[in-house]
C-alpha cells in the first residue's frame, strides 16, 4: 500500500502531476478547451504545409548539381541579395555588421536580419542540447557508449530551407480568420488550399529564399485583426493590427500597398457597420500609424506604451482630446508618408511600361521589364489557373467568395489581395500570388455553406434568411453539395484536373518516394476534413452522406496542388562549377574591387566572391545596364576602356552627390563631359575605340565574369546597347540564333521540321529552307581532360556569318560578324583574349574570370 504513494510523489517530481491537473482544469474550460482545439489545428495546417515543402529539400539534396561544400545552394537569384546581408550580419553583429561603405548590402533588410536572428536561435538551442549530451556521455562513458553531438547551424542550408518554414506562416492567420468567422475546419481547409496554391509555392518553395516568404503571411495577420475587430472588438485586435502593420511595412515596404488598401476597406466597413463605436476608428488610425514611415523600433514603443495605457484605462482614448490627438498624429504620419510616392512610382513602371526610363533626361534606354519574364503580362485564363488550377474550381471560389462576401461583410477586406492578382494582366504573373487569399476562402467557404445547410446550421442573415422560412433549405443544401461534388469529380475526371493526380503511381526521384510520400499527404488531408466536419456534429444518414461529399469536394480540389508538388521542381541559380570560379576569385580579389557581369549573376557574385558590381537584381535599370551590355558586344579594347570608367565613376558619384550620374542614372553623362563635351555618341563610337585612351586613375581592380547559362540569354543582354540613346532609335538584337540541336550526318537541326540547319561539312546554314548560306568559320568547341580545345573549319571570307559548336553544352550558335569579334564571344566560347588588355584568372568548361589589366 506504501508503493502508491512513493509513485505519486516521483510522479510530482517529475512534474507529471501538474501536467495531469492542468489537463482536468482543460477539459472543464471551455475557453482552454477552444484555445487548445484552435492550437492544434493551426499548427497541423502549418506543419502540414512545412511538410509538402520538404519534399525538394530531400529531392535536391540527392542532387549534386545543387550542393556547394556539401550544401544546398539557393534557387532564386534574389534570394542572394539577402544572403549577403545576413553573412555580413552574422560576421559582425546586428549593431557593426561586416560590410564595406557603398557595397549595397542588405544588412538592414527585414529578411537578413530575421535570418540572422534565426541562426542565433537555432545555434543556441543547439549549444543547450549540446550540453545535456555532454551530461548524458559523461554517465554513458561507463557503458563506453556516446552520442553525437549537434553541429552548429550551417548557413547555406538554412538559406535553403528558410522558406519552408516561414512561407507557411500564411496558414496560421487564415486558420484565425476562419474561426472568427465561425469555423476552424473553413480556415484549416482555406489554409491548407492557400499554402499549397501552384502560384504561392513556386514563389515560396524551399530554396526561393527571398521575401516572398511573409509578404502574405504578414498581410494576412493584419486582416486577422480587422477581422477579430469586427467579431470581438477587444485588445487582442487593436494590437495586432497595430504591431502586424508595422512589422509588413518594415520587412517589405511594398505591402504598404495591401495594407494601406485593407485600411481604407476597414474604415468604409466601420462607416457602414460601426460608425458610431469609437474603438474602430482607433483602429483605423493605429493601423496608419503602423504604416508610417518611422522607425519599427519607434513603432514598437508606441504599441507597448498603448498597451499598457489602454490595459490601465481605457475610457481615456474616448476622450475628445486624445482621440482627436491621435486622429491628427495618425493623419500626419499618413501625408509625410514616403512611401506612396515610391509606391506610385513602382505602378506606373510595372504597368506604363514606357521605353524612356529616366524621365526628364535627353537619353532614352530599354526598359528592362520589357525584358524579364515574371513581370510579362498575362491573360485571364492564366490568372484563373495559377490560382486554382482549373476553371471550374476558380468560378467556384468565386461564387464562394461572393457568398462569404454577403453573409461576413468584414471580409470583403480581402479584395485588395484579389485586385493585386488581376493587377497580373498588366504588371506581370509575379502578383497572381496574392489571390490565393481569397480564391482559398471562396472555395472552402463553398463547400461548408452546402455542408452547413444540409444540416441545418446555415445562418444565412438577412439575405438567407426569408428564403430559409419559404424553402427547406437543408434539402437545397445538400443538393447544391451534390451538383458541387459532381462538378467537382466530372473537372478531375473529365476537364483535365486529373492530369495533376499524384497518387497513380510511385515516383523515386533522388531519396523520396514521392508515393509514399504524398499517400502520407492524402491521408493527413481525409483525416482533417473528416475530423472537422464531424465534429460536434449529429451522425445521421444526411450528415454522413455531407461529409463523404464535402471530404470529396476538399480532397479533389488539394489535388492539383499536391500534383504540382510532385511536378514542379527547379534547378540552383549557378552550377557549382560556376560557382567555383567565383570562390578562387575570392582568395584573389578584395572586397572593393569590382566583378562586371550581367544582372542576373550580380547577387550570386557579392555573396560568393565578396565583391561590388555595376548592376544586380535591383540596380539594372536600362540605363545602368547599357553599359555592361556595351561591354560585352564591343571589341575588346572599347570594353577595357568602358569597364574602367565605368568603374572609377561610380566610385565618384559615391562621394560626389551633384554629379550628373547620380540625376540621369547613368554614368555616361559624366564620362561624356569630361571626353567628349557631352556628346555621347562620339564617346561610343570614335573615343571608346581608342588603345591610348587616358583613363582615370585605377583605384582597383576590374574583372569580367561570364558564366555559360549567359549564353541563352546573350541576344537580350546585346539588345540594351544596341539602340542611339540620344534619340531612342532602335537596330535590334544582332543575329545570334541557335541551342539544342539534333545531329543528322554531320547536320545540324534545331527542331525536327528541319527550319533552321548547319551543314558542317560544307560550312553553309539554311533558314526556313532558304539558302544554302555560307559561312566564313565553322568553330568547334570542347573540353578533352577539362582543356580548352578549338578545332576550325574555313569557309567562305567573304561571309558575315560564323558558327559556334559548344560541344561540351550540346548547343550550337550561328552569329554574324560584329557578335564573333564581340567581347563576350572572344574571352568566353573562343578564349581569345587580348594579353594586353586582359588575364585570366579563373577559367574552366562552366565559366570564365579575366582580369582587366588597364
Amino acid at each position: 500500500m506504501k508503493v502508491l504513494p512513493a509513485i505519486k510523489t516521483c510522479l510530482s517530481f517529475f512534474g507529471v502531476g501538474v501536467l495531469v491537473r492542468y489537463l482536468r482544469s482543460v477539459r472543464e474550460d471551455k475557453a482552454k478547451r477552444e484555445a487548445w482545439t484552435t492550437f492544434f489545428v493551426v499548427l497541423l495546417a502549418f506543419s502540414f504545409s512545412v511538410f509538402c515543402r520538404t519534399i525538394w529539400l530531400e529531392w535536391a539534396s540527392g542532387q549534386s548539381r545543387f550542393l556547394w561544400n556539401g550544401s544546398l545552394m539557393i534557387a532564386t537569384n534574389d534570394g542572394y541579395y539577402f544572403a549577403e546581408g545576413a553573412r555580413d550580419l552574422l560576421n559582425g553583429s546586428i549593431f557593426s555588421p561586416a560590410n564595406q561603405p557603398n557595397d549595397l548590402s542588405p544588412v538592414h533588410e527585414g529578411l537578413s536580419i530575421l535570418t540572422y536572428f534565426s541562426v542565433l536561435l537555432i545555434n543556441f538551442f543547439v549549444t543547450i542540447l549540446n550540453f545535456f549530451i555532454g551530461i548524458c556521455n559523461y554517465f554513458l562513458d561507463f557503458f563506453y557508449l556516446e552520442i553525437t553531438p549537434l553541429e552548429k547551424a550551417n548557413v547555406d542550408t538554412i538559406f535553403a530551407a528558410f522558406p519552408a518554414f516561414f512561407s507557411s506562416v500564411v496558414a496560421i492567420p487564415l486558420v484565425l480568420i476562419g474561426r472568427e468567422l465561425g469555423s476552424r475546419a473553413l480556415g484549416l481547409v482555406a489554409a491548407v488550399l492557400a499554402s499549397l496554391s501552384a502560384t504561392y509555392y513556386r514563389r515560396t518553395m524551399a530554396g526561393f529564399y527571398d521575401t516572398d516568404v511573409l509578404v502574405i503571411g504578414l498581410p494576412c495577420v493584419l486582416m486577422y485583426g480587422f477581422v477579430r475587430m469586427a467579431t470581438k472588438k477587444d485588445l487582442t485586435a487593436l494590437m495586432t493590427i497595430f504591431v502586424s502593420s508595422a512589422v509588413s511595412i518594415w520587412f517589405y515596404k511594398q505591402s504598404f500597398v495591401i495594407c494601406g488598401a485593407m485600411s481604407g476597406l476597414f474604415l468604409l466597413y466601420t462607416l457602414a457597420f460601426e460608425r458610431k463605436n469609437k474603438l474602430f476608428y482607433l483602429a483605423f488610425f493605429l493601423s496608419l500609424i503602423g504604416e508610417s514611415n518611422l522607425f519599427l523600433s519607434v513603432k514598437l514603443l508606441l504599441a507597448v506604451a498603448f498597451f499598457i495605457s489602454f490595459k490601465i484605462n481605457r475610457e481615456v482614448f474616448y476622450k475628445n482630446a486624445i482621440f482627436t490627438l491621435i486622429a491628427l498624429s495618425a493623419l500626419a504620419l499618413l501625408a509625410t508618408n514616403d512611401l506612396i510616392d515610391m509606391i506610385r512610382y513602382r505602378v506606373i513602371a510595372y504597368i506604363t511600361r514606357t521605353s524612356t526610363v529616366v524621365a526628364n533626361t535627353p537619353f532614352y534606354f530599354l526598359d528592362v521589364n520589357t525584358t524579364i519574364s515574371e513581370v510579362g503580362r498575362v491573360n485571364f485564363l492564366t490568372i484563373m489557373r495559377e490560382l486554382c488550377s482549373t476553371v471550374p474550381l476558380f468560378v467556384m471560389s468565386m461564387f464562394g467568395l461572393f457568398l462569404l462576401c454577403i453573409k461576413r461583410p468584414v471580409f470583403l477586406l480581402s479584395l485588395p489581395f484579389l485586385v493585386l492578382a488581376l493587377i497580373s494582366f498588366k504588371a506581370g504573373m509575379r502578383f497572381i500570388m496574392y489571390g490565393v487569399v481569397p480564391a482559398s476562402f471562396g472555395l472552402a467557404y463553398l463547400f461548408f455553406s452546402f455542408y452547413q445547410m444540409a444540416l441545418g446550421k446555415f445562418d444565412g442573415g438577412r439575405i438567407f434568411g426569408y428564403l430559409n422560412s419559404k424553402i427547406p433549405m437543408k434539402v437545397v443544401g445538400f443538393v447544391m453539395l451534390c451538383v458541387v461534388s459532381v462538378a467537382v469529380v466530372a473537372d478531375f475526371y473529365v476537364l483535365g484536373g486529373a492530369k495533376f493526380n499524384w497518387t497513380s503511381n510511385s515516383l523515386d526521384v533522388g531519396r523520396v518516394d514521392f508515393g509514399l510520400r504524398l499517400s502520407l499527404v492524402f491521408d493527413v488531408v481525409v483525416a482533417c476534413v473528416l475530423f472537422a466536419a464531424f465534429q460536434k456534429r449529429k451522425r445521421g444518414v444526411l450528415a454522413v452522406a455531407s461529409v463523404l461529399l464535402c471530404g470529396v469536394c476538399s480532397v479533389l480540389s488539394v489535388n492539383p496542388w499536391l500534383g504540382n508538388l510532385r511536378n514542379y521542381f527547379v534547378g540552383t541559380v549557378l552550377h557549382p562549377n560556376e560557382i567555383r570560379v567565383l570562390a578562387d576569385l575570392k582568395k584573389r580579389a578584395g572586397r572593393e574591387d569590382y566583378v562586371i557581369s550581367w544582372w542576373d549573376y550580380g547577387y550570386p557574385i557579392r555573396y560568393y566572391a565578396d565583391t561590388k558590381t555595376l548592376v544586380d537584381g535591383a540596380k539594372h535599370s536600362g540605363s545602368q545596364n547599357f553599359a555592361v551590355s556595351y561591354i560585352f558586344l564591343q571589341s575588346q579594347v572599347q570594353a577595357a576602356n568602358l569597364a574602367r570608367l565605368d568603374v572609377e565613376y561610380t566610385e565618384k558619384a559615391f562621394r560626389e552627390r551633384s554629379q550628373l550620374t547620380n540625376i540621369y542614372g547613368t554614368n555616361l553623362a559624366d564620362i561624356a563631359s569630361d571626353y567628349t563635351n557631352d556628346n555621347i555618341n562620339d564617346l561610343l563610337n570614335r573615343e571608346l575605340l581608342r588603345r591610348d585612351l587616358k583613363l582615370p586613375e585605377k583605384t582597383r581592380d576590374v574583372y569580367i565574369y561570364i558564366p555559360q547559362s549567359i549564353i541563352r540569354i546573350a541576344r537580350t543582354v546585346f539588345l540594351f546597347s544596341r539602340r542611339d540613346i540620344t534619340n531612342g532609335d532602335s537596330w535590334g538584337a544582332p543575329y545570334y540564333f541557335g541551342g539544342d540541336f539534333k545531329l543528322e550526318n554531320d547536320v545540324f537541326k534545331f527542331n525536327e521540321s528541319g527550319k533552321f540547319e548547319v551543314f558542317k561539312k560544307d560550312v553553309t546554314f539554311k533558314v526556313n529552307d532558304t539558302g544554302p548560306h555560307k559561312l566564313n568559320k565553322f568553330v568547334t568547341i570542347s573540353y578533352p581532360n577539362n582543356k580548352f580545345k578549338k578545332e576550325v573549319l574555313e569557309g567562305d571570307p567573304n561571309s558575315k556569318y560564323y558558327a559556334i559548336h559548344l560541344s561540351n553544352y550540346g548547343k550550337i550558335f550561328v552569329m554574324e560578324k560584329a557578335v564573333y569579334e564581340s567581347t563576350f564571344v572572344k574571352l568566353f566560347m573562343l578564349e581569345e583574349y587580348d594579353p594586353e588588355l586582359f588575364e585570366p584568372v579563373s577559367v574552366n568548361a562552366w565559366a570564365k574570370v579575366y582580369k582587366l589589366k588597364k
